[in-house]
């Protein structure tokens, strides 16, 4: 924790001018404009849902990570962070798991070290600690498997920086503010899909 004195963690509060809304409109939108059809209905469903829960993780990762910061003695808002961070971890994953393979198939080839690999061993390396603790994937003077860098998350394997969970929460507000009105989502989404999704 010593070590960790700086971070760059913009504000996404207001990224989408509906992001407190994405799901609620969802659901109206598909009541009264149009019928989604399973397994649409459930992926966008739930990938709304992990989405916002995203984005709320985030708020309070950030917002423990700054007290953490500016008050360094406060140990505990680094422990707490953590935790955010975490779940930050699974729902960015879960969410893009939900949305992107039905178009592209993996997210990743094995190997390649893009952002979406890294944030899957971090995940799994949170989700997994028990085997991580197993496996020695842990620094002796630390207690945890998954930690906070001046550059972003950390484990003794991966980094994922701040700039890159900023970019990916940015992708899943574009997809988000599509997905809630399926009757337009179509159109919308095409051109984030080719620039932004395509391998």
């Amino acid at each position: 924790m010593s070590q960790f004195t700086s971070a760059t963690l913009p504000d996404l509060s207001a990224i989408d001018s509906e992001q407190e809304h994405w799901l609620a409109n969802y659901i109206l939108n598909s009541i009264m404009r149009v019928n989604v059809e399973s397994p649409d209905r459930q992926r966008f469903f739930n990938f709304l849902r992990r989405s916002h829960s995203a984005f709320e993780e985030y708020a309070a990762a950030r917002e423990l990570t700054l007290t953490y910061l500016t008050e360094p003695e406060t140990k505990l808002s680094y422990l707490k962070a953590i935790g955010h961070w975490e779940a930050l971890l699974a729902y960015i994953w879960q969410a893009y798991r939900l949305i992107l393979p039905a178009r592209f198939g993996n997210l990743y080839e094995k190997g390649e070290d893009s952002s979406f690999e890294r944030l899957n061993n971090l995940y799994n390396m949170s989700k997994h600690a028990d085997g991580a603790i197993l496996d020695g994937k842990y620094f002796e003077d630390s207690s945890l498997c998954v930690w906070l860098t001046n550059e972003g998350l950390k484990s003794t394997d991966e980094l994922v920086t701040f700039e890159e969970v900023a970019e990916m929460l940015t992708q899943l507000a574009q997809l988000a503010a599509a997905i809630q009105d399926p009757l337009t989502m179509r159109d919308k989404i095409k051109d984030l899909f080719e620039r932004q999704f395509k391998s």
